[in-house]
């Protein structure tokens, strides 16, 4: 996921609170592990994850958290904490701000989990490789300081990834990648396919 607001969005990455909770009671009903079930442990568990860090997820995912007692995977750019979404094209038609950083504690302190979307939400590919090992390290040091968590996980901005991104990834501490291909059985663990919802 990456929008989770209820009100118009440009583009095609929003994911409406109405219809998120319809989902959940879906894949619930079908056999699915939404969070913590101690009584039920025959499902499949599922992994929620929303890049970008958008501010609206404070207040509309915190009610599915209290609910279902899930632990969503939000990946946040870091250079972007309390900023708008001015790297991306929908900008110019409709500012969307990104987390603050007492948001961000929020969210931790009621269960979420946080990853990296690198620093500034650049195509991480193209990038020298001093710039980066700081745009990885710096993002995974302001977030474990935010969020009071050690920071595990990565989403390549864009989608973007390769096998030297791949090695500066593992050699700054992060144990997984996340990409925005279909998952596979054969995902390496620093390539992990999503199923993107749209």
């Amino acid at each position: 996921f990456h929008k989770l607001q209820a009100s118009f969005s440009f583009g095609v990455n929003n994911f409406s609170p109405q219809r998120f909770a319809h989902l959940l009671v879906q894949l619930s009903r079908a056999g699915y592990l939404i969070g913590e079930d101690k009584h039920n442990q025959s499902g499949k568990r599922l992994i929620f994850s929303f890049d970008d860090g958008y501010q609206h997820l404070a207040a509309n995912l915190l009610p599915f958290i209290e609910q279902y007692q899930f632990q969503p995977l939000i990946f946040v750019p870091t250079a972007l904490i309390g900023k708008s979404n001015s790297w991306d094209y929908s900008h110019w038609f409709q500012s969307t701000p990104h987390l603050e950083r007492r948001e961000i504690r929020e969210l931790a302190n009621r269960g979420a989990i946080f990853g990296s979307h690198g620093h500034a939400h650049v195509d991480l590919t193209a990038l020298s490789e001093r710039r980066l090992k700081m745009e990885l390290r710096q993002s995974r040091e302001i977030l474990s300081d935010l969020a009071a968590q050690e920071i595990k996980a990565i989403s390549y901005p864009f989608g973007r990834f390769n096998a030297s991104l791949i090695e500066a990834a593992e050699w700054s501490g992060y144990q997984t990648g996340f990409t925005m291909r279909f998952p596979t059985d054969n995902d390496h663990p620093m390539a992990t396919g999503r199923i993107p919802i749209y």
